[in-house]
């Protein structure tokens, strides 16, 4: 027995949704909702991964600036132990010269004044182990900054006489004394007292005096 359906095609019911194909639309709805999950999660990564970067940043500049402050302490420390190192080099010489001051004081004739004791260094001064030690020295090619104010060896006196025999003594008396070498430099009259100006260079053993 047939059955005819007299109402028109936009009032017929549909037929029941199939069940083959129910398992396919639920799978189709678990991957969009999956799909769409995993686009929130990353989003929100995203999101927390610029929020931890920012917080980074603000971090790191505190610590570039105290980076950028231990730095020049460096530096000062650094320039404070060569400024000491330095100080130290010539103290040390001071302290050993200071003997032999008092003994060529003691050794000035009474028509003879000083008027003035200078302690350099000279290169001429030298002896052939201190310049093989020099040279030594400079083939190290030593660091500006390290560079340390060389070793005085020699003492240039300076006075005056109202006669020459008494600079002749006091060369004598000088010449008892530990220097390797005395040398009378130069001896000018003065025209208005005729006073004799000398100058006298001694170079001390080994190019300085050691206690």
């Amino acid at each position: 027995m047939y059955k005819t359906n007299l109402l028109p095609p936009e009032l017929i019911p549909r037929p029941p949704l199939e069940r083959k194909k129910l398992p396919l639309l639920i799978g189709t709805g678990l991957l969009l909702g999956l799909i769409t999950c995993a686009g929130i999660w990353f989003l929100l990564q995203m999101y927390l991964m610029s929020l931890e970067s920012q917080a980074i940043k603000a971090e790191a500049l505190p610590l570039r600036q105290l980076a950028a402050k231990v730095s020049i302490l460096q530096q000062e420390r650094k320039e404070a132990e060569q400024a000491v190192k330095a100080l130290s080099s010539l103290l040390v010489p001071a302290q050993s010269w200071s003997p032999l001051l008092r003994r060529i004081e003691a050794c000035i004739p009474v028509d003879v004044w000083l008027t003035n004791i200078e302690i350099t260094h000279e290169e001429k001064a030298l002896t052939s182990a201190s310049r093989a030690e020099n040279s030594e020295t400079q083939a190290k090619k030593v660091p500006e900054e390290e560079a340390v104010p060389l070793h005085p060896n020699t003492i240039i006196i300076k006075g005056k006489s109202r006669t020459f025999p008494s600079i002749g003594v006091f060369l004598r008396k000088l010449l008892e004394l530990p220097f390797s070498t005395v040398i009378l430099h130069d001896v000018q009259e003065t025209k208005d007292t005729g006073e004799l100006e000398f100058v006298i260079k001694a170079y001390p053993a080994f190019g300085g005096i050691k206690e």
